[in-house]
């Protein structure tokens, strides 16, 4: 079964699983969805933000939020990759990819993230990912 993804509206949406993992009641998207426009409406002048407001609709039940910013808020957000990145990391077949490292590299990335959360100071650290990328 697949499930399309049509975009709610104009600019970049991006699917916010830190507040609905699973995804949302019916009577959680009709109650939060304005509520959380007219929240940030409010408070980015306050907080000095260059932006109107914090868009969010659930779409397949999912959460989907964008940030509606002061100049041209509607126009399509452009979408490209760098040029080069197809000669520098040409595609590999799938059974050629090395599952446990993408996994080792993802898990490292999170737990990175939770440290720099828990901490005040900078965490650096240098993952091994040099093998992956070689």
């Amino acid at each position: 079964m697949t499930t399309q993804f049509t975009p709610p509206g104009p600019g970049f949406w991006e699917l916010d699983r830190s507040h609905f993992p699973g995804g949302s009641t019916e009577i959680m998207k009709e109650l939060i969805t304005e509520s959380v426009r007219e929240a940030y409406r409010k408070s980015f002048p306050i907080n000095g933000i260059p932006a109107e407001t914090m868009d969010m609709c659930f779409v397949n039940g999912f959460t989907y939020t964008r940030l509606r910013p002061l100049i041209n808020p509607d126009k399509p957000a452009k979408k490209f990759l760098w040029p080069e990145l197809k000669e520098k990391y040409p595609q590999q077949a799938a059974e050629d990819v090395d599952i446990q490292s993408l996994k080792d590299r993802y898990l490292y990335t999170i737990a990175l993230e939770a440290a720099r959360a828990v901490h005040d100071e900078p965490i650096v650290a240098r993952p091994n990912v040099g093998r992956p990328l070689a």
